[in-house]
């Protein structure tokens, strides 16, 4: 027993040194890109956010050409590639990479992209994942061909597992608050903003029928 203690501290130094190794890797990984992103804001300057823009309308407007087959082969082989991740949203993500490229171009610098990007992340992901659950919710094990149909390998890997585990109803309701979400946060709004609009549209629905009623007391009966 005395021979195997050596051993084990042995073992066990070797993987601290490993998981010291993979965090140093990973640190250094990070700190490449953002020295990478840093130095394309110092070389572009204020122009920096207007090149990304420019980059991502390009791209949206590209992939749309390959949609409809007029991006040449390699615009095929990228159109191929995104149904099989996104099925039928394949069509939507033309259209969000050239508003997100607009919205980089006419929004002050620095302050809105990360919230928009996460807005339209999220919206496009749960609702590709709803349009698969509304679908059918195949898996990627049973054909491949029909998840294409529906919502890709993506929608597939987040419906039918969410649905295996807590059912068609349960994951219509996460789904639709991650909806409500993204939406949210494309909107820049609160959910105690949300509840005070609707609050006010009931009070004025309210006093409008009100008004009514009375209107219709106040009509003498011939």
């Amino acid at each position: 027993m005395a021979k195997q203690q050596p051993a084990r501290r042995g073992k066990g130094r070797g993987r601290a040194a490993t998981s010291a190794k993979t965090r140093k890797q990973t640190s250094r990984r990070a700190s490449a890109l953002a020295a990478l992103r840093g130095r394309f804001r110092h070389g572009f300057g204020r122009h920096a956010q207007d090149v990304w823009g420019v980059l991502l309308v390009v791209g949206g407007i590209l992939l749309g050409l390959a949609a409809f087959g007029l991006a040449g082969p390699f615009g095929s082989l990228i159109d191929s590639g995104l149904r099989l991740l996104f099925g039928v949203w394949a069509l939507v993500v033309p259209v969000v990479l050239v508003i997100l490229g607009i919205t980089l171009i006419l929004s002050t610098p620095h302050r809105e992209q990360g919230r928009l990007a996460a807005g339209f992340g999220v919206t496009f992901v749960a609702s590709l994942a709803l349009f698969h659950l509304m679908t059918g919710s195949v898996s990627l094990a049973s054909s491949l061909e029909l998840v294409k149909e529906r919502g890709g390998a993506v929608g597939s890997l987040i419906a039918f597992p969410l649905r295996r585990v807590i059912g068609f109803w349960g994951t219509l309701v996460v789904l639709v608050a991650f909806i409500m979400l993204g939406v949210l946060l494309l909107t820049r709004t609160t959910l105690r903003e949300v509840g005070s609009v609707v609050a006010a549209g009931g009070r004025r629905l309210a006093a409008s029928l009100r008004r009514r009623r009375e209107r219709r007391a106040a009509v003498p009966v011939v």
